[in-house]
Order: structure tokens, then sequence, then C-alpha cells
């Protein structure tokens, strides 16, 4: 996990009767599979100066 970040988990209905040591094991095996992409952060587009939208 990375420093300064927020992670937000959605979970189906069975997570809450699923095993602890199954939860905590899919939870391990997905955040290892994003490390490889934290580099691929999208990059913000530079916002368009303030004025009329659409002519208006």
């Amino acid at each position: 996990m990375a420093l300064s970040t927020d992670y937000v988990i959605v979970a189906r209905e069975q997570a809450l009767t699923a095993p602890f040591s199954q939860l905590t094991a899919e939870l391990s095996k997905r955040l290892k599979a994003t490390d490889g992409r934290r580099g691929e952060k999208k990059r913000r587009t530079e916002r368009p100066e303030s004025g009329p939208v659409d002519g208006k």
C-alpha cells in the first residue's frame, strides 16, 4: 500500500459471511496486482480558461 493514498474497498454481500483469512488473502492478492500499475496514473489535462461555455 502506498503512503498518502486513500483506498476504497467495495465488497459483495458474500463477503459478510466469508472467513477473515479468505478476505485478507483476496485483498492482498488484489493489492499486489495493482502495484505494477502505480506508475500509470492518468494525467490531468489543464483546465480551459474561464469564460463563456458554448458561446453563452
